[in-house]
């Protein structure tokens, strides 16, 4: 007998167990009943205080309240709907969710009576339920509240910062729950400007609500990342989108030959070679890092600053195992970028580089035929502009620098001259659909080589698409004319790159790879078959907001 009850009590908790752990819940807006017109969508505010605590939990698994809305939009079913049992059911199924989190608000003059439930999708059973009469001032404590008693009817325990709510019940502006509330309305009918402005000012009254910051961090300006990797003086990202920043950042990023650094690995060292000629060998390498921090300043203002470390190495040989020639530059110095928000749709940007520009040995160790070690400048103009709820932004950058690089013969592997860095000009065009998951972006680059009467133009549309919040994919392709030595040459690339989201943290981590044949910085003429790699890591919202 005590074996079979302690097998019991065994299974039990093990039940118990894999059940808390495998448990998937979504939290509907809760439907409200009152006729003060400032309390209509108080509901959607409660709501999310209940599921942003539940979220920081690790035994439960929280559905997103966008497929929760998803799924009524299609199924046309309104809040009340939920109430069906059957309709429990089927929306249940259809979310993959174990449960629902219900409830109503009634609006008792003084005080709110919130009655919350808890649905088993499977039969329709109602397996909890709890109800509390407070002011609307302590949002948080009711949040907390509900949050805890339905983890603990799982068996789990709620964060310590969930606990701390309750313990200590603040009261505080009902004024904010009334804003956040009308955000998250505005946020549901995707119009996320008045969204944004209405969980900014909420933010701005309780600095520690959770439910904004999180709704916030779903609402980003320039949420296409693909870069390419532009000419060393180039910023980062173009002046422009400084006028609109919204939060300070600090980035860290890298760039280079991907296909040599891969060789250089699988090879235990070594440089990789593509044959030119007969006898005739390239390796060109290009390597890149920079550190920045953009920030805020005034209310339509923005600056950065950033130091960068560039190096070009081009090699040129007859024999890959033999000693070989090389030619090549460095750049070291820094850029102070600025931009202006001229009105909600327009911005401007400007970004000044002043480096150090100087050239390695050359001719197996012998001192390059001209010398150069000197300070050279770089200037970027910035353009942008981006209709009212952003689903369209244009903007254009255009650089120009008197640093140089060498050209060289490579049958007779004699120095010819040293010619201007290319004039660069980027045009890009991002359509934003479907709630801002999935975006179009199409951009144009031009490389303008002033003294070589050699261009290089590109078409690059690319699609990127948000599986998650936290985790986006894009894919595109590349088209190319090239001027070299008097002819007209086609070329075709692709590219793709990932991004993942620390959304708690505002830590973004994206990568991008492209291939292509582009023209050879040394050798007039030739197209050289480049992959280049981006990885970027950036943190969001360190000391200054716009707030």
């Amino acid at each position: 007998m005590n074996r079979k009850i302690i097998l019991l009590l065994v299974f039990l908790l093990l039940s118990n167990l894999i059940r808390g752990g495998a448990l998937t819940l979504s939290v509907s807006d809760f439907p409200v009943e009152s006729e003060n017109p400032s309390y209509t969508h108080i509901g959607k505010g409660i709501s999310r205080m209940v599921a942003i605590e539940l979220r920081k939990s690790k035994s439960v698994k929280l559905i997103e309240r966008d497929e929760l809305n998803k799924i009524l939009e299609e199924q046309e079913f309104s809040l009340s709907d939920i109430a069906s049992q059957d309709n429990q059911i089927k929306i249940g199924k259809l979310l993959a969710a174990d449960y629902l989190v219900l409830g109503e608000i009634i609006d008792m003059v003084n005080t709110l009576l919130i009655t919350v439930r808890l649905v088993d999708t499977t039969s329709g059973e109602v397996i909890w339920q709890d109800k509390l009469t407070e002011k609307l001032q302590t949002y948080d404590y009711i949040g907390s509240y509900f949050a805890k008693f339905i983890l603990e009817e799982f068996g789990a325990q709620a964060e310590e910062s969930t606990l701390e709510k309750i313990a200590v019940k603040k009261d505080k502006s009902e004024e904010v729950i009334i804003t956040l509330s009308k955000g998250i309305d505005a946020y549901d009918k995707k119009d996320m400007e008045t969204a944004k402005a209405e969980l900014k000012s909420a933010r701005k009254d309780d600095p520690e609500n959770e439910v904004a910051r999180y709704f916030l961090n779903k609402i980003v300006t320039n949420t296409a990342r693909f870069m390419v990797m532009a000419e060393p003086y180039i910023s980062y990202q173009n002046p422009a989108y400084l006028g609109i920043i919204e939060k300070d950042r600090l980035f860290l990023g890298s760039s280079g030959a991907g296909n040599h650094l891969l060789y250089v690995i699988t090879h235990g060292g070594g440089d990789l070679y593509y044959k030119y000629a007969d006898d005739v060998y390239l390796c060109e390498f290009p390597s890149r890092g920079r550190a920045g921090y953009y920030f805020p300043l005034f209310s339509n203002w923005g600056m950065g600053v950033e130091a960068f470390f560039s190096m070009n190495i081009d090699k040129f040989t007859a024999d890959p195992e033999a000693d070989e020639a090389e030619s090549g530059r460095y750049f070291a110095g820094g850029i102070v970028n600025a931009g202006v928000k001229l009105n909600r749709a327009f911005s401007l940007g400007l970004g000044i580089s002043l480096f150090n520009e100087s050239n390695t040995e050359w001719q197996h160790g012998e001192p390059a035929p001209d010398v150069v070690d000197r300070a050279v400048f770089g200037l970027t103009l910035g353009f942008l502009y981006r209709n009212p709820d952003e689903t369209l932004i244009v903007d254009s950058r255009l650089g120009y620098s008197n640093g140089t690089y060498d050209v060289i013969d490579p049958l007779t592997i004699d120095f010819e001259k040293a010619a201007r860095l290319p004039l660069f000009w980027e045009n890009s065009i991002t359509l934003a659909f479907n709630g801002k998951r999935t975006f179009l972006v199409t951009k144009q680059l031009n490389d303008f080589y002033l003294d070589t009467d050699s261009y290089f133009i590109r078409l690059l549309p690319l699609v990127e698409h948000y599986l998650f919040e936290w985790w986006s994919v894009r894919v595109g392709v590349e088209g190319s004319v090239t001027k070299l030595a008097g002819s007209i040459k086609l070329g075709y690339g692709v590219l793709g790159g990932l991004t993942f989201r620390i959304l708690k943290a505002g830590i973004d981590i994206d990568f991008n790879l492209t291939h292509r044949k582009r023209p050879s910085r040394v050798v007039e003429g030739y197209m050289y078959p480049d992959y280049i790699f981006m990885l970027n890591i950036s943190k969001q919202g360190i000391a200054l907001s716009r707030d």
